[in-house]
């Protein structure tokens, strides 16, 4: 039954085009790339043109586990969706409970009075429904896949693209307060993309709390840097590539001795690494 309403809601959704374009997550034909290349889309296009690229990237703690239920069950209408299938919902959401395991040793039951069913074929899509409508509360280029958001802005003037952005990142903040989410500011991070030698630092604050500003940030598995190169991210694919294959050529030796792979290996793990290049659409993580 979980599955037949799965299928029915993410058709209408998709049919509809109720689902936010910039949302990357859970949906057919779409996958994380999707995500990271807008950002180096800008990115390297402003960078091309001598501008500057101002990125803030959101991290929402506990996102699954803090789905407010009534919220959802609200969005859900918004988008005009009613009758039995709301009720299933309704009813799958409620009275949800959950214990501790620790060794043989099991708490005692209690019910979750928040969040999203991790594991369930539902779960994955009414979170999205969730976090549906947050791009929309900034006025900045965004993209999103699942709960892993971020904005920016482009242009020459860092000031001006550091107000754009301290204005969005205000929206964001009373959003997620409507909504029942929390932002983690010591876990967001602004990156400033620039060709400048000695790029000013920026300051972006939620709710009077300095959020760190960074050179480099690691997203969806792939590390930006503010010069819009992938110098950091290649050297950490190749260095997985030399432990990779050292564990393979360790467990094929018959010895101890013969834990270093043949020179042949080491030049295919070079060229995974360097197939990650600056200005290309290929990444490997």
């Amino acid at each position: 039954m979980e599955k037949m309403v799965g299928q029915r809601l993410k058709w209408y959704l998709e049919y509809h085009s109720l689902l936010d374009t910039n949302q990357s997550g859970f949906r057919a034909r779409r996958r994380t790339t999707d995500h990271i290349l807008r950002l180096h889309d800008a990115v390297q296009k402003a960078l091309a043109n001598k501008h500057n690229v101002l990125a803030v990237f959101i991290d929402i703690e506990n996102a699954y586990d803090m789905v407010n239920k009534t919220v959802l069950l609200s969005k859900l209408l918004a988008l005009d969706i009613t009758g039995e299938m709301l009720r299933f919902i309704q009813s799958f959401l409620s009275r949800r409970t959950f214990q501790i395991r620790v060794g043989s040793s099991l708490s005692s039951i209690k019910e979750s009075a928040n969040g999203a069913p991790q594991g369930s074929l539902l779960g994955p899509l009414l979170f999205s429904v969730m976090i549906n409508d947050v791009s929309r509360h900034v006025f900045s280029s965004s993209a999103l896949y699942a709960d892993d958001f971020c904005f920016w802005e482009s242009g020459s003037d860092i000031q001006l693209l550091e107000a754009r952005c301290q204005e969005s990142l205000s929206k964001v903040a009373t959003w997620c307060i409507n909504s029942g989410f929390c932002i983690s500011p010591s876990k967001s991070a602004a990156v400033l993309f620039s060709r400048k030698r000695k790029p000013p630092t920026v300051r972006l604050a939620l709710t009077n709390v300095l959020i760190p500003s960074k050179r480099d940030y690691k997203d969806l598995g792939i590390t930006f840097q503010s010069n819009g190169l992938y110098t950091t991210h290649k050297q950490n694919v190749v260095a997985k590539c030399h432990k990779r294959l050292n564990m393979m050529m360790f467990s094929r030796g018959t010895s101890r001795g013969q834990a270093n792979p043949p020179p042949h290996h080491l030049q295919m793990s070079r060229a995974i690494g360097l197939g990650i290049r600056h200005g290309g659409v290929f990444f490997l993580c």
